[in-house]
């Protein structure tokens, strides 16, 4: 596994308390070592620790507003909401549904997308996600010769490099993609680039939006609360797992 792998972990919780928890001790182990040697050599330690407490009391109040942010619903629907609305469901003819693994919101919007186009889904997912799929499909009205199912993706990198054969196999020329709201801005950075290179268009098809599309936050959304602080959790790994793309493609 890449090393930006293991460092993306220590940088969404709970690995991030780890990371914060080092960080202050590796600095605290520092200014104890500065000011073992302030009797041993010039006062100009002492301002040497002055810079270095501020430096610290910064980076804890810089932390402290993070973590709050976090874990408000003010801060967590902000995060959400900035991920969720840049798209807008269009009514095209597809040649193809793809549904990424595997939530049951995902399975009946597709299946919703199958009544009106009776085209193929592809459900693609691992570990019994595209079975569980499956199963939805047809509990909702999708006929089993047009359910179409890729077992082997475990990431959302996976759901592109397994579903493009079979896209290409079929020449399909025009795809939906159904998947959270908040998962779409990462899945079309994976899936319209390597797509389009074969002249397939992916248009997106957002569901099980977790915010509304206005908000305007009451006094109650300003209290930490652990169900906002997952919430911006699921953001910040939708974001960071962006950043990876840009940098690593």
């Amino acid at each position: 596994m890449p090393i930006y792998k293991y460092i993306k972990e220590f940088l969404i919780p709970p690995g991030i308390y780890v990371t914060i928890f080092a960080l202050v001790s590796l600095y605290l182990w520092l200014i104890h070592a500065l000011v073992k040697k302030i009797n041993q050599k010039s006062i100009n330690y002492l301002n040497t620790v002055r810079v270095m407490l501020l430096a610290g009391i910064s980076f804890c109040v810089i932390c402290c507003i993070a973590t709050y942010a976090m874990s408000i619903n003010a801060g967590s629907q902000r995060m959400m909401h900035s991920l969720e609305y840049n798209y807008t469901n269009k009514n095209v003819t597809p040649d193809a549904i793809i549904v990424l693994s595997a939530t049951y919101g995902r399975s009946v919007t597709a299946a919703q997308l199958y009544k009106k186009h009776k085209v193929d889904v592809i459900a693609t997912g691992y570990k019994g996600g595209a079975e569980y799929m499956a199963k939805i499909l047809r509990k909702n009205g999708v006929a089993d010769e047009h359910i179409i199912l890729e077992k082997q993706a475990t990431n959302t990198k996976d759901h592109v490099r397994y579903t493009l054969p079979i896209a290409r196999a079929k020449e399909y020329k025009r795809v939906y993609l159904v998947t959270s709201a908040y998962h779409m801005p990462r899945s079309m950075m994976n899936f319209k680039k390597a797509f389009a290179a074969y002249g397939i268009e992916v248009v997106p098809y957002a569901c099980e939006y977790r915010t509304p599309k206005e908000y305007r936050p009451s006094e109650h959304d300003w209290l930490p609360d652990i169900r906002y602080f997952n919430q911006s959790a699921v953001a910040w790994n939708e974001y960071l797992g962006m950043l990876e793309l840009w940098l690593f493609g």
